[in-house]
């Protein structure tokens, strides 16, 4: 088989696999790449930081495919600064929207804007995801997501069960116990918790009038926001989503 028509078929396997096989993918085709282009971001990064004095992080926010409305953005931000008493004059407040996906292409950006993604979450430095439901899917395969029962009320469950975003506990811990050796896929509805195993509801479908769908637009409808499993700041985290689904 010619090498362009072995790639193709190869890529062609690749679209429907979870994050973890993609990212193995990306990193045997394209390490080089992405060494260089982390090398020149830690440069960035330490001139950025020798300039700029640090100040405490409030929130680490990623949007992705979301290109902000000033307008009305800067609304929802005060608003959320209010409610957790934290002045963005002395803490730093991060929406980053950097990141666009597209499934369509998957070109050298799509590779970069997945491993800026793995890297914020594997760190630590990540506490809320807004993204479409495919690259959510992709996501939450990691175990990535916080239990949205262990924070939300009893009349919040209620109030957005229909909404919910369910993943199959069960999977999860089928790919950790195979070392990687075995890989969910993103075929799976996340609205039918019946046909799963262990469902746990770790994530919102915005609806179009939800306050933070008001401050982006985002290429596709279904926008999904939920909260990292290993957040620092998480009772920020769980603000923040309250107020954006509103």
């Amino acid at each position: 088989m010619p090498v362009m028509d072995e790639f193709k078929e190869e890529r062609e396997k690749i679209k429907n696999a979870a994050l973890k096989k993609k990212m193995q993918y990306y990193w045997y085709y394209y390490k080089y790449h992405l060494l260089a282009i982390a090398a020149a971001v830690v440069l960035v990064c330490a001139v950025i930081y020798t300039i700029v004095d640090k100040q405490e992080i409030a929130i680490q926010t990623m949007i992705i495919s979301g290109t902000e409305v000033e307008a009305k953005a800067s609304g929802f931000k005060q608003k959320f600064a209010e409610s957790i008493g934290m002045s963005p004059d002395e803490y730093a407040f991060h929406y980053d929207t950097s990141i666009y996906l597209d499934y369509q292409r998957q070109d050298m950006a799509f590779v970069t804007g997945q491993q800026k993604l793995v890297t914020m979450i594997g760190a630590g430095e990540l506490d809320v995801l807004v993204s479409e439901e495919n690259t959510y899917k992709g996501v939450c395969l990691n175990g990535a997501f916080t239990d949205l029962t262990t924070f939300l009320t009893k009349e919040e469950i209620e109030k957005y069960q229909s909404s919910f975003f369910y993943v199959d506990q069960a999977v999860i811990e089928a790919m950790d116990a195979a070392n990687g050796k075995e890989y969910g896929t993103n075929d799976f509805d996340p609205h039918k918790p019946e046909l799963m195993e262990k469902p746990v509801p770790v994530g919102i479908y915005m609806s179009t009038d939800a306050a933070l769908m008001q401050c982006y637009d985002f290429v596709g409808d279904d926008v999904v926001i939920g909260i990292i499993q290993n957040s620092e700041r998480m009772e920020r985290a769980v603000e923040f989503l309250r107020l954006a689904v509103k």
